[in-house]
């Protein structure tokens, strides 16, 4: 079954095509297999076999038809020639159409799975090749498969000389008579060294001589500190290098795996690029009034020369001829494409370019989970007191945050919410003592005015009314004439009762300002109220947060997909702009307009699977995918949609911050 992108790709060559339109409404109107007699073989078999295609066809759909269609000709020489019967002819017209795109299609879908295939292969190299400690891990994980194509060697090598096997075989002065250095490359690597290092066995480079640095001779006559100095430089190098020397030829064998990789993406890519640009002719012909199935003797040597058969990578010849398209279709069909997969297979093998097995891959967690996951339980065991006791005072900690950190300033700002600010209860005073010592003051204001200024009724209402409102002037008069005699007035005066009546006016006024500030306080309990709940609440909604993003962050199953998913398809995106910008003709090369469809295929794929259905995302995004599909469309054209869907689709899939991540 082809892919989606593929599917969309060629669903206007059937949708669109008024002749195998009209050709089908015309096959329903015919009479089924036994309801007329005058129905000849032929017409009921197509018939059937129209009516029976599924849309899109698979691989086994389309063997079958093939298989059908060169039964008929075997038995029927008239097959490829026109039939006096119109019906007889837009039937095959229309078989011969429709199997025509499928096997288009599976070309397509054949190529394009080779060539993610190939470039999902490569990437997992890059992602290698990009850390020493990725690096490290991999040669960790290659060492036994190493040692036994070097246990290989050596019995092969054993063995041609028909020398005797044993463990003597392995040592280091049995294996330098097994494999003695060339005189005349001598820095080339061995035997061995490229048994355990594959890759250098198809490069020039001299390994012994990157490995041991070459000496600095120093004249006699240098100080003895300088050629100590000098002695001690070169070994630490001779040892740093024997210790990364092997990171960094590791490294080497992905850079070169990615490469031939991508040559051979590259290699598909340009034909996928080719058999696309064919869709417009595919379309030409089938929309043709006067379309013949025999039209398709012309169209699929084209196909057939694009493909590359076997190891020899020889297209065939452009000016082959069939004699008929269902010869074609089955030379296609049931030859030239099987051979294409086996020669791909045959590739990646015989090269080594794919990623070793998963049991390689993970046979370090294997032999080291057990130990340590056995190791820890041991140790959280003998432990388990501390442990119980880290756990208890964890939970008790929790719960007095929650209570009273949490809920206690919660409840207290819902309550003052619900008391509004009606309760005249005061904070720092109450109102009570405030009129207790302004009752006081006037008490003892009224008291000195009647005893010694003689104030009538009349007067000590006034003067208790001004005391009301802070007016104490006559009061103030008299201690300002006490305080002329200070000691006469002490004794014989009222210089103490004044100063008692200024001590309680100073608590009255006391009193007063405390009230003010309760009232500024009492205005603004609900933002007090909140200003103690704050760090709580910010405490919570960062461990929210780090929750949240471990449960769907980075790698997992987070937002359209997760920020691996997203980095995937903002590459995509970068490769479609870096591959449209350089191009000088407005016409996309066939290379190029490959990579394309490879990206598209994978941003089509991401569209479909992790952006949520039925939203103006998707809908919007799969159109610029539509757009930037059709091979007619100019490079200007292009680079204004991929310069659309960076701006319009950029913030929302968080393109922005792709690039920061390693």
């Amino acid at each position: 079954m082809p892919s989606q992108f593929i599917d969309n790709f060629t669903h206007s060559l059937t949708a669109s095509s008024p002749a195998l339109s009209s050709t089908l409404e015309l096959s329903a109107e015919s009479p089924t297999e036994g309801s007329n007699e005058q129905v000849s073989t032929i017409k009921r078999t197509l018939h059937t076999l129209l009516v029976s295609f599924p849309q899109p066809l698979n691989a086994q759909q389309l063997k079958d038809a093939i298989s059908v269609l060169s039964e008929l000709e075997s038995e029927s020489g008239s097959f490829s020639v026109k039939a006096a019967d119109a019906e007889e002819d837009a039937l095959k017209n229309a078989v011969v159409g429709k199997i025509t795109v499928g096997l288009y299609a599976e070309v397509m879908d054949l190529y394009l799975s080779q060539a993610t295939e190939v470039e999902t292969e490569a990437e997992w190299w890059r992602d290698i090749e990009r850390s020493r400690l990725n690096a490290a891990w991999y040669l960790l994980q290659t060492t036994p498969v190493r040692l036994c194509n070097i246990a290989e060697t050596v019995i092969a090598a054993v063995r041609s000389q028909n020398l005797p096997l044993s463990l003597s075989t392995f040592a280091s002065s049995s294996l330098a008579r097994l494999f003695p250095t060339s005189p005349t490359s001598p820095f080339r690597p061995s035997v061995l060294t490229t048994a355990f290092f594959p890759h250098l066995s198809k490069t020039s480079l001299a390994v012994t001589a990157l490995l041991y640095p070459p000496v600095t001779s120093l004249p006699a006559s240098a100080p003895f500190t300088e050629r100590t100095t000098g002695t001690l430089s070169y070994y630490y190098t001779l040892i740093t290098s024997c210790i990364t020397h092997p990171l960094s030829l590791t490294r080497q064998e992905c850079r070169s795996n990615r490469r031939a990789l991508e040559n051979i993406r590259d290699e598909r890519a340009e034909v996928l690029g080719k058999v696309s640009q064919m869709r417009n002719d595919l379309s030409k012909i089938l929309t043709d009034p006067s379309y013949a199935f025999s039209s398709m003797t012309e169209f699929l040597p084209k196909i057939q020369y694009f493909i590359q058969i076997l190891d020899c990578k020889a297209a065939v010849d452009a000016e082959v001829k069939y004699s008929s398209p269902v010869q074609a279709l089955a030379h296609l069909s049931n030859e030239t494409l099987p051979m294409l997969v086996q020669s791909h297979r045959r590739t990646l093998g015989n090269n080594r370019l794919l990623r070793p097995s998963t049991l390689v891959l993970a046979w370090p967690k294997i032999l080291l989970l057990p130990p340590l996951t056995l190791i820890a339980c041991r140790s959280l065991y003998a432990s388990r007191a501390s442990l119980e006791e880290v756990v208890k005072d964890a939970v008790t900690t929790l719960k007095g945050f929650v209570r009273g950190w949490l809920l206690e300033p919660l409840r207290d700002v819902l309550k003052t919410v619900r008391s509004g600010s009606g309760d005249e209860e005061g904070v720092l005073v109450r109102r009570e003592g405030v009129m207790a010592d302004l009752d006081s003051l006037e008490r003892m204001t009224l008291s000195l005015a009647k005893d010694e200024l003689k104030y009538s009724d009349e007067q000590l209402v006034a003067l208790s009314r001004q005391i009301r409102l802070g007016d104490m002037t006559p009061v103030m008069q008299v201690y300002e004439k006490d305080i002329r005699r200070p000691l006469k007035s002490a004794v014989a005066g009222t210089l103490l009762r004044n100063v008692f009546i200024q001590v309680q006016k100073a608590k009255v006024d006391i009193d007063q300002a405390l009230t003010g500030i309760d009232r500024l306080l009492k205005s603004q309990e609900l933002t007090f109220a909140f200003v103690g709940v704050a760090p709580a609440l910010a405490v919570v909604y960062l461990a929210c947060g780090a929750l949240t993003h471990i449960w769907t962050g980075g790698r997992g199953r987070g937002r359209y997909g997760g920020l691996h998913r997203r980095r995937g398809v903002w590459d995509s995106m970068r490769r479609i702009e870096r591959l449209l910008i350089p191009i000088n003709q407005q016409e996309v090369e066939d290379l190029t307009s490959g990579l394309l469809l490879l990206s598209l295929a994978r941003l089509r794929s991401y569209a479909t699977d992790h952006l949520p259905a039925n939203s103006r995302l998707r809908d919007g995004f799969l159109e610029d995918l539509d757009e930037l599909e059709k091979p007619e469309l100019r490079r200007d054209a292009k680079l204004e949609v991929v310069h659309r869907m960076w701006r319009c689709w950029g913030a929302s899939l968080g393109w922005d911050g792709c690039g920061a991540y390693h």
